[in-house]
């Protein structure tokens, strides 16, 4: 622009300050025009501080005093100060609140605008082929200040929350339609950072349709989406990793022999585990991780999860970022690491806020009005949380591909040299001059190491080797998160409050193993699981309120606790089952095992529907039903047919409540009264669980109101008794020996870490605690302990493959309180 008065003499102190000396022509030439120029009076501005005093320092000049440009000049300040435009104020209803609204979107305006002046900077800093050492430094300061300026941001949000709902409703109509997903330059900084417009949620219109009204916002929305983004230029900046080229070091082809070494060994050493459960538990883990590892190494593979959104950078750039985090160490990654870093900092803080502003209006309008914007407000917020606006998505899930450092592929001479510095440079001369005093040096520091070393030792001063255990359980919980694919991963509030429950589980599963090797290799293993991220009283809730009590006076069942053992009492439990062992019948066959029938039905997942009643009590009829025509038949095994126990669920009355729970004992005697046929599972109507609607659909046809000749007569029930067997266990064994499978209502409090093995311990008896009904298949008696085989309903990820074992003798869990027996008609 072109300065006059006051603003000349601005210019030309910046000029004299800027220019090298050696610019004389220029700086002469900005002296004589100010010589030349017409002289003007000093700005009026008073500063009583500085009134009438002289500092000796300054030799008796005001050099604060010059004339120049005003700090409210400079800054527009009266521009920006008078931005706040309150429309409640012109309404005549002023509402307090308002400005502070205005204040603190405007705040956000500018710091948006610092970013993208910041991103701008950035990429033209990435758009060389080579980036010299400078310049990444350049580029550490700009991304490290956008990564402050987000931290900034990510606190401003709480100083709205000052604001109650009602009093942002005050004020609210006055801002339709106008909201934050109006924010064009939000939009800008998005699209230049790199998230694409095919990842975006779609909530009833393209995004830039918001903006339709301003065509200059719609080009420069297209311009940001037509240029490459810095997530574009990353890429091509970890693609020249050096490193990657094959006829060179061949990072990828060392890493994928390094990986294929690791999973050998383990796979050799899980073959020599001695439990057939630990040992294919193992196994399915490193299949899993062998599959984890091709989507990397298999190019296509890889494309096709970029294809799909999962992933986001092209198979040669997640090679260089790979290799960056494994030698981040050297030298020459050192930086590039940082950067990395960096962009994962940028991503999170952008999720974070995203998320305090979700919080923030849930609080303001609640989860089911529409946002201001014509957005789906609160639910549209919350869709962007997920992975889909993660630009740097691929640098999160790289812990996913890493290896123990003793397994990372050795970096060769040549490649040494040149992750250190540029070899034959005056850089690398001037290095080999000090690497010799350094290696006559390092001597010396050997020597008085050594000497350190022996004076601690004889001192006693011990040294903490121990890995933290917050850093061991956090590892673990990342894994446990990625196993079972937990919707939290990216709620830093939900995750963090998930850990410390994890961490609780942890100890309790240390305690419930703490005395498994004086007890014996075939004692129950206690472990993670799904559940060890819930606390007992959602364990409970979710999994365990599907029972209905039989006496209302029963113990409230998410007050239960683990009953963990002592030693003592173990000890005590140990004479109990010997006595018990010594009273089993002789003449029962050692071994039963109604799965090698092929007459017992795929174990069942219930999921969130509390349906362990019906679960239980089908399958067992359905069990039945094949022995009932293995002895019409004649033959050694039959076909089991499986049934909809959907159907009963949805159908079951006589004070049974659906997903809600039942009650095994309510429900055999309803299918007695009511004859009720149960359809086989290939002609269920039901294909879930948890329907809201319990409108009860028969399979099959009807004629005239009757049913077609009795293909589904087998499964109806003449008789069953559901207090025969209580605390009778011998009767329980013949029952199975000779009869079939049983139903039976348990306390499962502490299934909640259990992996495999026989539970002994740790399981209350009590009538009042029985909380789940499993199905009783059969038993081993050759075992060190003997024990039931129970089939649970929580899916096959459970347990031993979806069974339990246990231990046989004391009434153990309360296995031997509620035990039905089923006759079919």
């Amino acid at each position: 622009f072109r300065a006059t008065g006051p603003y000349r003499s601005l210019l030309s102190s910046l000029f004299v300050l800027i220019v090298p000396s050696n610019s004389g022509t220029i700086v002469g030439s900005v002296r004589s025009a100010q010589e030349s120029s017409v002289s003007y009076p000093p700005p009026t501005m008073s500063c009583p501080v500085r009134s009438g005093f002289v500092d000796s320092v300054q030799g008796g000049h005001h050099l604060g005093s010059e004339a120049g440009m005003l700090y409210g000049e400079y800054l527009m300040l009266d521009k920006v100060l008078s931005a706040q435009r309150m429309l409640s104020v012109e309404g005549n209803k002023p509402v307090h609140d308002e400005h502070l609204f205005i204040v603190t979107h405007q705040a956000y305006e500018l710091w948006f605008k610092q970013i993208i002046f910041e991103l701008d900077s950035i990429r033209v800093l990435f758009s060389t082929e080579h980036i010299e050492e400078s310049r990444t430094l350049e580029i550490l300061k700009r991304l490290n200040r956008i990564v402050m300026i987000l931290k900034l941001l990510v606190d401003q949000v709480p100083i709205l929350e000052t604001m109650t709902p009602l009093d942002f409703m005050d004020f609210r109509d006055y801002l339709s339609p106008a909201s934050g997903f109006q924010s064009l330059q939000f939009r800008l900084l998005e699209n230049k950072l790199g998230v694409k417009s095919e990842h975006r949620v779609k909530y009833n219109q393209k995004y830039t349709e918001v903006f339709a009204s301003d065509p200059s916002a719609i080009d420069r929305i297209a311009v940001t989406e037509a240029e490459p983004s810095l997530a574009d230029l990353v890429q091509k900046w970890l693609e020249r990793t050096p490193g990657l080229e094959e006829d060179g070091f061949n990072f990828w082809g060392k890493f994928q022999e390094s990986v294929e070494k690791l999973l050998s060994d383990q796979e050799a050493s899980a073959m020599k585990e001695e439990h057939e459960h630990v040992r294919e538990y193992r196994l399915m883990d490193i299949g899993k991780r062998r599959e984890v590892y091709k989507s990397i190494f298999d190019a296509q593979v890889h494309d096709a999860l970029v294809a799909r959104g999962e992933r986001r950078f092209t198979h040669k750039a997640l090679q260089g970022a790979i290799m960056i985090t494994f030698y981040r160490d050297e030298p020459r990654f050192s930086q590039p690491h940082q950067l990395l870093m960096l962009l994962m900092d940028i991503d999170s803080l952008i999720t974070k806020w995203r998320y305090n502003h979700v919080i923030m209006v849930q609080r303001m309008i609640g989860s089911q009005q529409l946002g201001t914007g014509g957005s789906s407000g609160y639910q549209y917020l919350r869709s962007t949380l997920s992975d889909r606006y993660k630009v740097f998505l691929d640098l999160f899930n790289l812990s996913t591909f890493l290896i123990p450092r003793n397994t990372i592929p050795p970096l060769t001479n040549e490649m040494q040299k040149a992750l250190n510095m540029a070899w034959g440079s005056p850089a690398h001369t001037a290095a080999h001059v000090v690497s010799s005093l350094v290696s006559k040096m390092t001597e010396v520091i050997e020597m008085l190491m050594i000497i350190l070393i022996v004076t601690l030792c004889f001192l006693m001063i011990p040294f903490n080797t121990k890995p933290s255990p917050v850093l061991e359980a956090r590892k673990k919980f990342d894994i446990f998160v990625r196993l079972y694919d937990k919707p939290y991963r990216y709620d830093v509030r939900e995750y963090d409050y998930r850990f410390q429950i994890f961490r609780t589980s942890l100890n309790r599963i240390r305690q419930l193993n703490e005395h498994r090797s004086a007890v014996g290799d075939d004692a129950a293993i206690y472990g993670v699981t799904q559940y060890a991220d819930l606390t007992d009283r959602e364990f409970i809730a979710q999994h365990l309120a599907d029972l209905l009590a039989a006496d209302e006076m029963a113990a409230p069942r998410l007050h239960q606790k683990y009953a963990i053992v002592s030693r003592s009492e173990e000890m005590k439990n140990d004479i109990i089952f010997s006595r018990a062992r010594r009273d089993l019948p002789t003449n029962l066959p050692p071994t039963v095992d109604w799965r090698e029938k092929g007459i017992i039905t795929p174990v069942k997942s219930q999921g969130s529907c509390g349906a362990c009643w019906a679960i239980s009590v089908v399958d067992t009829i359905a069990a039945l039903a094949a022995i009932k025509r293995i002895d019409q038949q004649q033959q050694p095994t039959a076909p089991v047919t499986d049934l909809c126990h959907e159907q009963v669920v949805h159908c079951a009355g006589n004070g049974n409540n659906g997903c809600s729970g039942g009650d095994t004992c309510l429900l055999l005697e309803w299918l007695k009264q009511e004859s009720f046929p149960i359809g086989a599972a290939a002609e269920c109507p039901y294909r879930r669980l948890a329907d809201t609607d319990r409108n009860c659909t028969l399979p099959g046809s009807m004629v005239a109101g009757a049913w077609q000749p009795a293909q589904h007569r087998e499964t109806r029930i003449k008789r069953f008794s559901c207090d025969r067997f209580e605390n009778r266990e011998h009767l329980i064994l013949q029952h199975l020996a000779t009869k079939g499978p049983l139903v039976a209502a348990v306390n499962a409090v502490s299934w909640k870490y259990y992996l495999g093995g026989v539970i002994q311990y740790h399981c209350d008896s009590g009538p009042q605690l029985l909380n789940h009904a499993v199905q009783i298949v059969g038993y081993e008696l050759n075992a060190t302990i003997p024990y039931y085989i129970v089939k649970n309903s929580w899916g096959v990820r459970f347990g031993d493959r979806g069974y339990v074992k246990v231990a046989i003798g004391r009434n153990l869990c309360g296995i031997a309180n509620r035990v039905s027996f089923i006759e079919l008609v």
